[in-house]
């Protein structure tokens, strides 16, 4: 899903989106019938700080989804489509605060907001905007990013100066509020959610709290139909991560997702899956895809 949202569009409206692909896809990218973790209890998962506790409710409410991104594909199955802007224009430290209250009640909606809204100033005020650039200049956009630019850079002065806002980790607090997009961001991409691949190394039980954590996120965002945690288990099963790679799993979560949508997966991937598995496997493979799309897309 959010990994493949760098498509570049040859328009100044498409600038937006661009800068939404950077946002939301620098944080995503794809119920286990059997083996599937029990959910973890969330706790608050920052100690430093770069990644303190915002201090909101986190209590476990069931999985929330902006009706604006939730694409619908069957009776149940649906899939997170981002576009557009994440705030309206004007000072983002304003529109935290207008969310703040909610937030601080539960509302996970307000929470992913508010992160999203953060993200978004990072992302304009790192090394990161230099290649966003770059991508709108290939496109003829140029003119129009560097005006985004600058606009967003005096929207985010007062975010960036208020660290106890600007430092909070909202990813975590949002998923464990209920967000569904903040849960697929979370266990998709370890580094956003608790830091960088080095600190992962050096401190391995961070590894395994995500570990943990992800899976668990994945298996209730699956039951919720959610088509892209379907695709990022395939991802997860086929390349090890959060799990233990098994192209047995990968097979069958891959065969899930096809029947949804025969577009969510590439037949080089398929083939090369197959190419690794006995006929046996294959058999046995197929009746954990049934088992996964029964819980995933069937009512």
């Amino acid at each position: 899903m959010w990994r493949k949202h760098r498509a570049l569009f040859a328009s100044i409206a498409v600038v937006a989106a661009i800068a939404v692909a950077a946002v939301v896809t620098r944080s995503h990218r794809s119920a286990e019938p059997e083996a599937h973790a029990e959910r973890a209890s969330p706790q608050a998962p920052a100690t430093d700080a770069s990644r303190v506790s915002p201090g909101v409710s986190t209590t476990s409410p069931p999985t929330t989804i902006e009706t604006t991104v939730r694409r619908p594909l069957g009776p149940k199955a649906y899939q997170i489509a981002r576009a557009g802007e994440v705030r309206p224009v004007g000072d983002a430290l304003a529109h935290v605060e207008a969310l703040l209250s909610r937030s601080r009640s539960g509302d996970a909606s307000a929470t992913h907001e508010i992160y999203l809204t953060v993200l978004q100033c990072k992302t304009f005020m790192s090394d990161e905007a230099d290649d966003l650039a770059a991508s709108a200049t290939a496109i003829g956009a140029g003119a129009a990013f560097l005006n985004k630019s600058e606009r967003l850079l005096n929207e985010c002065a007062s975010l960036a100066a208020t660290p106890t806002l600007y430092g909070a980790d909202w990813l975590a607090t949002a998923a464990e509020q209920g967000s569904a997009e903040a849960m697929l961001i979370y266990s998709s991409y370890p580094n956003e959610a608790v830091g960088a691949y080095d600190d992962l190394i050096a401190h391995p039980e961070k590894a395994d709290a995500w570990k943990g954590r992800a899976v668990s996120y994945l298996d209730v965002l699956v039951r919720d139909g959610n088509i892209d945690a379907v695709a990022e288990l395939a991802r997860a099963y086929g390349n090890g991560g959060a799990v233990d790679r098994d192209p047995v799993a990968a097979y069958a979560y891959n065969l899930a997702a096809q029947r949804v949508d025969p577009a969510f997966v590439a037949a080089p991937v398929m083939r090369s899956l197959e190419g690794e598995l006995s006929a046996a496997q294959r058999t046995t493979a197929a009746r954990m895809a049934g088992r996964i799309y029964g819980s995933c897309c069937v009512r």
